[in-house]
């Protein structure tokens, strides 16, 4: 007897340790199929907010997205995944290229798994700067030739005078088309960027305070200059070459100048850019809410004529060149991006030949009474800079992936 009921005790020890160890290895295995999940999960929800251009405005900001289930990628009826976004700072609309964190939740059964990852721009380039040129409403031609070499998208009419003519590989135009075209037609919706712009460059700008600017012609004027990342003959140098004007409604002139980066000027009645300039930028160049007018740009900047040194050792010509005397001369250039949410006006140039631009034109309107060639500019689509990126676009910053404490998800 005493023997049964030894083996009878041995035998059920067996079953309830084999049980035990059963659901220990089950739930082992959950909470790995768990883990699985929240990690999809986050390659899911990066994809959602990247197609989402208003998730920042949304309720989704620090609060849990909502469960779906995923029955479909783990077999189970029990399986479900969520996410909860966050921005470290507590606003998500003090500046669209913020990171933010990206909770991913993975629940099966009993088990939950979260993982924590850092989201960032991909700085993937803003749609609109697939084109050469992007007006948001009419493209206006009076006797004069548009010429790009990228494709050009108006948001409303493009008329003009009876030979007024748009070269290009394609034209989406949105109205009417009263004007001569050579490339394809077609009317595909506008395709621009979200972010605000000239906010963004604004705030990365050294202030370039008005008072500060010399008059010509009775206007404030950036004339006879050099301005750099390491030159500013008006205040701090900014080592990204950004610098920001508030023109405080008033006409402003820029002439006769060597410009090397970014000019953000706001408020200004108009902006008029004349005589030679040699302006050339990585990315943009003139970022604005102004009226901008080109007025008999001409072919030659020239050190002598100024009184400027253009290529001191701080800022060197092209490869390298510099040296400290006034005995230069540089081809008028301009290089970058040109973008204004207000319009601009091409009049003719100081010896009637075609005013050329390498970079792109983005503005509200444009309007022709002279040619003018815009060229292709790689390198911006290469290598884009943050702010004319689309934040929307999103990517997993690398290294920054851990486990974390399932969040609240009621």
């Amino acid at each position: 007897m005493f023997t049964s009921l030894v083996v009878a005790g041995m035998i059920a020890t067996a079953v309830s340790l084999s049980t035990s160890r059963w659901k220990s290895l089950a739930g082992d295995a959950d909470r790995q199929a768990a883990l699985r999940l929240a990690e999809s999960e986050l390659q899911r929800a990066v994809e959602q907010l990247s197609q989402d251009s208003y998730w920042r405005e949304s309720a989704l900001g620090g609060q849990f997205n909502g469960w779906i289930s995923a029955e479909v990628f783990s077999g189970r009826a029990d399986s479900r995944t969520g996410f909860v976004v966050e921005d470290p700072d507590g606003d998500f609309l003090d500046d669209p290229f913020d990171e933010v964190l990206l909770t991913g939740i993975g629940q099966l059964g009993n088990a939950s798994a979260a993982v924590r990852v850092r989201l960032r721009s991909a700085q993937s380039p803003a749609r609109f700067l697939k084109f050469g040129v992007t007006i948001q409403n009419d493209l206006q031609i009076d006797s004069a030739v548009l010429s790009c070499e990228r494709d050009i998208q108006v948001g409303d009419d493009c008329i003009g005078s009876s030979d007024a003519m748009v070269v290009t590989p394609r034209l989406s135009c949105g109205g009417d088309i009263g004007l001569s075209v050579r490339g394809t037609i077609n009317s595909d919706a506008l395709d621009d960027g979200t972010h605000d712009v000239v906010r963004w460059f604004a705030s990365q700008a050294t202030e370039i305070p008005l008072a500060m600017l010399p008059y010509r012609d009775s206007e404030r004027a950036i004339n006879h200059a050099l301005l750099s990342a390491q030159d500013n003959p008006y205040g701090p140098v900014n080592e990204q070459g950004i610098y920001h004007i508030d023109a405080q409604g008033t006409q402003l002139t820029i002439a006769a100048s060597r410009i090397q980066g970014t000019l953000v000027i706001t408020n200004s009645q108009r902006i008029r850019i004349t005589d030679a300039i040699c302006w050339e930028s990585q990315n943009a160049a003139l970022i604005t809410d102004s009226p901008v007018l080109f007025d008999a740009v001409g072919p030659l900047l020239d050190e002598a004529v100024c009184g400027t040194n253009f290529n001191p050792s701080s800022t060197p010509y092209g490869a390298g060149y510099q040296n400290s005397t006034l005995s230069d001369r540089y081809s008028t250039v301009f290089r970058g991006v040109f973008y204004s949410t207000n319009n601009a006006y091409v009049l003719a140039t100081s010896n009637r030949e075609t005013l050329a631009i390498t970079g792109s034109l983005n503005v509200n309107g444009l309007y022709l009474w002279a040619d003018l060639a815009i060229r292709s500019f790689d390198e911006v689509l290469a290598n884009v800079p943050l702010g004319l990126s689309d934040p929307n676009r999103l990517e997993i910053a690398p290294g920054s992936y851990y486990r974390t404490v399932t969040p609240p998800t009621q």
